[in-house]
């Protein structure tokens, strides 16, 4: 059965991040159905939404929880947030 996650980065802006991205929930199996960018001065975010199946939803949810504990202990924080269905 497809689920949906719903996820929203805001982060450093750099060359890779949106390659860097796709990657995240191609590797784990996932989709990306829809997705809309955008650059803030230095900072770049991305809301996209997610199909695929729990395992799928699970790893891209565990990476992307990792990756934000990761940042908050630099200076410049980038944000994740997820919300599945």
């Amino acid at each position: 059965m497809e689920k949906l996650l719903a996820v929203t980065v805001i982060a450093p802006d750099r060359a890779g991040l949106v390659r860097d991205l796709s990657a995240i929930v191609t590797d784990a199996d996932g989709n990306i159905q829809e997705s809309r960018m955008i650059a803030l001065g230095s900072e770049f975010a991305v809301l996209m939404l997610i199909a695929g199946n729990w395992a799928a939803i699970g790893k891209i949810s565990e990476i992307g929880r990792s990756c934000a504990t990761r940042r908050s202990h630099h200076h410049r924080q980038g944000q994740y947030t997820a919300h599945g269905s």
